[in-house]
C-alpha cells in the first residue's frame, strides 16, 4: 500500500507542460522544473562528492541511443541547506572553489549573473577530466532562503553545441512552490 501511495504520489508530480518537457514537482524542497520528455527522472539519487549538507532530490538522464555510446547527458538539481541566509554571489563562489579545489579540479570557463525564477542567479561553466574526455558542466545556482539550489547539466564537450541551449531551459524553468516562494 505504501508503494502505490509512492508511486501515486511520483506520477501527480509529473505532468505535461509542453510537447517536449515533462514538469516535475518536488514537495519537500518545494520547487518544480520541467525535463525533457523521455529522460529518466530518478529521486533522491545518492551521489558521491557532494559539498556539505547537500541532498540531490532529483536526476534526469537523456536515455541511451547507441550502443557504442558510454556516455549519457543529464541533469542534477542539488540542494544545499545553509546557516545563514547567503546572497547569490557567496553561495556560487563557495560551490565554484568546491568543486574545482577540493574535488574536480575543475577549470572554470565562465561566470556570469542571470535571473531565474525571478531572484539573481548565478550561471557558471566548468571543464574537467572524465575518464579520460573533456566532460562540461553547466551550473546555475539559486538561492531561497537559507537554501541553495544549484542545478547542473553535464556533457562531453564535443557536445555542448547540441545540449547548452538545453540545459538554459531547464534551468529558467525553475518555480518554487512553497511559502517562501
Amino acid at each position: 500500500m505504501v508503494a502505490i501511495t509512492l508511486l501515486t504520489s511520483v506520477m501527480l508530480c509529473c505532468f505535461q507542460c509542453g510537447a517536449d518537457f515533462i514538469e516535475y514537482r518536488n514537495k519537500t524542497e518545494e520547487f518544480s522544473i520541467n525535463f525533457p520528455k523521455g529522460w529518466e527522472v530518478r529521486e533522491n539519487v545518492p551521489l558521491d562528492r557532494l559539498p556539505p549538507s547537500t541532498t540531490v532530490p532529483v536526476v534526469a538522464v537523456r536515455p541511451w541511443t547507441d550502443s557504442s555510446d558510454t556516455f549519457s547527458e543529464n541533469i542534477i538539481v542539488e540542494v544545499q541547506s545553509t546557516d545563514n541566509a547567503d546572497d547569490v554571489e557567496t553561495a556560487a563562489g563557495r560551490l565554484i572553489n568546491w568543486y574545482s579545489d577540493d574535488v574536480l579540479g575543475a577549470l572554470i570557463a565562465s561566470r556570469e549573473s542571470i535571473t531565474i525564477a525571478g531572484r539573481r542567479a548565478v550561471r557558471f561553466v566548468y571543464h574537467f577530466d572524465m575518464q579520460n574526455q573533456d566532460y562540461v558542466t553547466v551550473n546555475y545556482v539559486v538561492v531561497l532562503g537559507r537554501r541553495v539550489f544549484l542545478i547542473g547539466g553535464g556533457t562531453l564537450a564535443t557536445r555542448l553545441d547540441k545540449y547548452e541551449s538545453l540545459f538554459d531551459r531547464v534551468a529558467h524553468s525553475l518555480r518554487f512552490i512553497g511559502p517562501d516562494a
